[in-house]
Parts: C-alpha cells; structure tokens; sequence
C-alpha cells in the first residue's frame, strides 16, 4: 500500500452529483452520463446505493437492439450493475487508492458508517491528494489595502475582514474626491452639463483615481494567482508573471456594463436606436470590461503585490486540502465574499462625513 501520511479521508473529497433512481429510464441515465466526468453514475433509492450505471450498460442496452424512443420506457434496474465497489467515508486516501487500482475504476462510489450514500470520488481527485495538489475549480477574490484575499466560498485567505473594510473606506474616499472635485467644476462653467454628463465624467475619473491606488496592483495579482491555481500552474512569481492581468469573472465586466448603459441613457427617447445600441452592447461588455480592467482596475503589480497573492493562493490550497468536503453556511459563505466588509468600510466613511456636516458644517466636506 502506498505509504502517505494525510489527514485528509475519502469522505472529504466525495462529491454528491447526479445520481439516478432505479425507476428513471434508459434515456436519462444516457444524458447524465454524457454530462458527468466520469464513466458512470450511481443509481439511489433513498440513501442507499443500490447499483451503477456505467457506459458499458448502456452499450450492452443498445446491442440488446434498445435505442431512440425505447430507452425512454427501459427501466435503469434492469440495465445497472449492482453488486458495486464501494469506497468508506472514512477510509484513508492511500486504501482507496488501492481499491480503485486493484478493480481499475475510475470513479468509486463512498458510503459513511450507516452505509448512506454519500457521493463519488474520482480516480484524478485521488492522485491529487496524494500529490497534496488539491485544488478548487473556481476561486474568487478581492484586493486590499493589506493584500491579496481568495475565498471558494467555504474557504478564505489571504488579507483579513479589516483588509476588506479598508477596501470598502479607499473606494468611499475615491468616490468623495471625485464628488467634490467634478461637481464644483461643473459649477464654475457658464452652462451646467446635463445630469447624465456629470455622471459620466464622475465615472471615468473615480477609475482614474481608483487606478492611482495600491489596489489596482493587487488587484492584479490576484487576478494572476487566480488564474495559476485554476490552470493548475506553480505559485511563484516567474508563473504569476505570465498570467493575464485580466479575468472574465472580474466584477469589472459589470462595471463596463454600467458605463455602457450610462453612455446610451441620452438616446432613451428615441425606442429604435436604443433597443439597438443595447443589442450591441450587451455583445460587446465582456470584451469591454476586458478594456476595463486592463486600463482602469489593474496595473502591473509590484513584488511586494505578487508575493502577497502568492502567500493568499498557497493558504487557501492549504486550507482546501485540509477540508475539501467542508460546505460553510450561506450566511458564513455570504461573509467569505468579503461583500459585507467592504460595503461596511464604505457606508462607514459616509456616516462620518455625514456627521461632520451637520456638527461642522463651515467645513463644507461635501460639495
């Protein structure tokens, strides 16, 4: 038996997908089949396993003569297998190793002590535990003042919730600045531009001075760590410096949508031209936000920045193999987003200047 000392049990790395139940037809099994990772597909009454579906049965169906209209009134218990292999939740990742190698299975279905069903490993999941190479498929992340933050939603890393308010507090005084600044300016012209002008100017010049601050570059980095760890690439800085300082799941594609709608709101009384200019833009966004992040929201990053992600990707690794079952509440997933943090840090600002203009208000902090 392989000789690897992990913490980490089959049970951690099941994955509860589809499954089929012993009454679904033919037709079903061959369509999740088709979407699944793997070669088959456990079939469930209850929670209890009680077959698989594998491609070899749905090849034996279709020499049986079964095909097109017949698999839709085939029953899936009289195709599965059911006598399975199974895997124990809390058997050790190098004796499921040795069961799936000794049966040559690809996936290999898991039950916990009650024999429940608890989902399915697969044969490259288990190379990457032992590998110690675990690794989420998607991952998220923001940019602070203090660094990098990842987070898969039940795991976080990197920069702290006081990085995350301190985000929330830089884009408060960003938007303050700019406020203050173009408005006044506006008052000084001759004529006053139209509201949505205004807008528009406030827009580009909060990314312009956004672009100035240290979070550009670790939004940057971050975005390049990102990219590492989902292409499965080494975290250090020669690999971070060819990654693309862009992401298409960047919150700047939403950004660039706004702006776009900012810049067609002046032809909403002409219906035709607006409904056309919408089709053209809602084809165009991504590649624009692409624009925007490359001109706007990242710049290159600075060393400090780059070993500050790659610090951030490696805990976050660190914590997924731990636990890489572990599925947190929506609230404490909802608190992983760092969304509440960062809105905290901005009304937080607001409230402050707020309250100077009413108990100082010769200062005039707001324009």
């Amino acid at each position: 038996m392989l000789d690897v000392s992990t913490d980490v049990r089959l049970g951690d790395l099941a994955q509860r997908g589809p499954t089929l139940h012993p009454d679904d037809h033919l037709s079903k099994a061959q369509h999740l089949l088709r979407q699944s990772p793997g070669h088959a597909l456990p079939v469930v009454s209850g929670d209890r396993l009680v077959g698989v579906v594998a491609e070899v049965d749905l090849l034996k169906a279709l020499r049986l003569g079964l095909s097109g209209p017949a698999l839709e009134s085939f029953p899936v218990r009289a195709a599965m297998t059911p006598d399975v292999v199974t895997g124990q939740a809390s058997a050790s990742i190098a004796s499921a190793w040795e069961t799936m190698a000794t049966g040559r299975l690809k996936t290999l279905p898991v039950v916990d002590e009650q024999g429940d069903f608890t989902g399915v490993v697969f044969r490259n999941d288990l190379l990457a535990a032992l590998r110690r190479d675990l690794r989420p498929s998607l991952i998220g992340g923001l940019a602070t003042p203090l660094g990098v933050y990842l987070t898969t939603g039940d795991h976080r890393a990197g920069a702290g919730d006081w990085g995350l308010f301190l985000t929330g507090v830089v884009m408060a005084l960003c938007h303050l600045v700019v406020l203050n600044t173009v408005e006044s300016l506006a008052m000084t012209l001759s004529e006053v531009p139209p509201p949505w002008a205004i807008a528009l100017v406030e827009f580009v010049a909060y990314l312009a001075l956004l672009r100035l601050t240290p979070l550009t570059g670790f939004h940057a980095a971050e975005h390049q760590v990102v990219h590492a760890i989902e292409r499965g690439e080494a975290l250090n800085p020669e690999v971070l410096a060819r990654q693309p300082r862009e992401h298409p799941r960047c919150g700047t594609n939403v950004i660039a949508l706004v702006f776009g709608a900012q810049l067609l709101w002046p032809l909403a009384s002409r219906p035709v031209l607006a409904a056309l200019s919408a089709l053209l833009l809602f084809a165009v966004w991504r590649r624009l936000g692409w624009a925007f992040q490359h001109l706007f929201t990242t710049k290159p990053p600075t060393e400090r920045q780059v070993l500050s992600a790659i610090a951030a990707g490696r805990s976050l690794l660190s914590a997924y193999g731990q636990r890489p079952a572990y599925r947190a509440s929506r609230l404490k997933r909802l608190w992983a987003s760092g969304f509440v943090q960062m809105v905290a840090g901005f009304l937080a600002v607001m409230a402050v200047v707020q309250w100077l203009n009413l108990k100082f208000p010769q200062l005039g902090v707001l324009a």
